[in-house]
């Protein structure tokens, strides 16, 4: 998949919350951008912008951080930025086919990128101590989810049809991601105490919207039985 989702796999959906920030995260073959911009659809311009570039000289991604506009930001910590790159990265290195998840890295170099997206933020922010790596439960299931087929997929034995089909891989897909997400979050979770706007985590009036799976997971080409978005 190439979805136009803005980030796949690791972040969950916040809906009928409050939000000040909203997060919209890209990536291109060797380059992962996250765009902090207001709620307020009449601001003129992203808050800030971070930036991952790979090269294949670098140890890790080069990482930079830049406020591009002054205004209320709310508070963002840096687990939430990381996040979102992460899910930017994988919706564009890891594919839904017809037949099942593929990528176009091995598994140790997704991990390596990743990893290397961490300790970069982490950096930049004083908070190299805090990431030590991703766990083995972390590794193991990112693997388990990219050797995923959709013959693993079952629906009751009375249960037929294309769209039955769909949803047997659809609730599949979505609880293998969401386990996912978890391990990921835990690996995360000291970072959450490093502020990247504010001072101190934002309180539940001013979450922060952070990318998610919500998007096409099959295009037509790919699953013409029945393409469309998956809902959160």
């Amino acid at each position: 998949m190439r979805a136009a989702a803005l980030a796949i796999l690791v972040l969950p959906c916040f809906s009928g919350m409050a939000q000040d920030l909203v997060l919209r995260a890209t990536a291109e073959t060797n380059l992962v951008q996250v765009r902090g911009v207001s709620s307020d659809t009449t601001a003129p311009e992203p808050l800030f912008q971070a930036t991952w570039r790979y090269a294949p000289d670098l140890a890790e991604p080069a990482f930079t951080f830049l406020l591009t506009a002054d205004g209320p930001a709310g508070n963002l910590m840096l687990d939430r930025l990381v996040e979102a790159g992460i899910g930017a990265y994988l919706d564009r290195h890891v594919q839904f086919t017809r037949d099942g998840v593929r990528t176009d890295q091995p598994l140790p170099d997704l991990v390596l990128a990743l990893e290397g997206q961490v300790r970069s933020a982490a950096e930049e922010f004083q908070a190299q101590d805090l990431f030590t790596g991703f766990s083995l439960p972390t590794r193991e299931q990112l693997g388990r989810l990219l050797q995923l087929d959709w013959s693993q997929a079952r629906m009751p034995i009375d249960a037929g049809g294309d769209g039955d089909r769909y949803l047997a891989i659809y609730r599949f897909v979505r609880s293998q991601r969401e386990e996912l997400e978890r391990q990921f979050r835990a690996d995360l979770l000291p970072l959450a105490s490093v502020a990247v706007l504010g001072a101190t985590a934002a309180d539940p009036g001013t979450s922060v919207q952070v990318p998610s799976v919500c998007g096409t997971v099959f295009d037509q080409g790919e699953f013409p039985l029945r393409a469309r978005p998956f809902p959160c």
